[in-house]
């Protein structure tokens, strides 16, 4: 029920209130299950992330080695029957991949807003330069297999993409800094 309607209304336009609402529940009961609609998201379309694990795993020790956790963590989701089960959804529902898309975008806002509070051009230029790297290494080395992104062991691949997210929010701070 709540896939159909992030299938029909988009992400930005589909609330917790309106799957409950669809579902003939009270809106407690649904934030009580999914505490957040990124979460309600993953678990309706099937795809076995919870995202404030993720965003968790990720930030809670800063930006100082940020890049190899995020490719680490993106090696680990996309390696796993997770990162099948994100494809098989994007091909099965072809709308999927736009809301996929949204959370991605949300969480990594989030995760920017933390540690670089303001909006800011340096701050925007690198969440697009990172947002380029993210999906550069999930396109080329998951959906794409093209065969120089493939050819990279796991810890190849968290090396080298982790170093250029590092470059990216080191560049960052530093300017921010400044």
């Amino acid at each position: 029920m709540a896939s159909r309607l992030f299938l029909r209304d988009g992400f930005h336009r589909t609330s917790l209130r309106a799957v409950a609402r669809e579902a003939e529940v009270d809106p407690a009961l649904v934030h009580h299950y999914f505490s957040s609609k990124e979460n309600l998201f993953f678990a309706s379309m099937e795809i076995g992330i919870d995202p404030d694990k993720v965003f968790k795993h990720a930030t809670e020790l800063g930006t100082s080695a940020l890049g190899r956790r995020l490719a680490s963590l993106i090696v680990r989701i996309w390696e796993s029957s997770t990162g099948e089960g994100i494809l098989n959804s994007f091909l099965d529902a072809p709308g999927t991949i736009q809301l996929y898309g949204s959370v991605v975008e949300r969480q990594m806002g989030r995760a920017f807003d933390l540690f670089f509070p303001g909006r800011t051009a340096a701050k925007l230029e690198a969440l697009a330069q990172v947002q380029a790297i993210v999906s550069g290494m999930v396109l080329t080395r998951y959906a794409l297999r093209l065969k120089a992104a493939t050819s990279l062991s796991s810890a190849q691949a968290i090396r080298m993409y982790g170093d250029l997210i590092q470059s990216v929010i080191d560049r960052t701070v530093e300017d921010l800094e400044a």
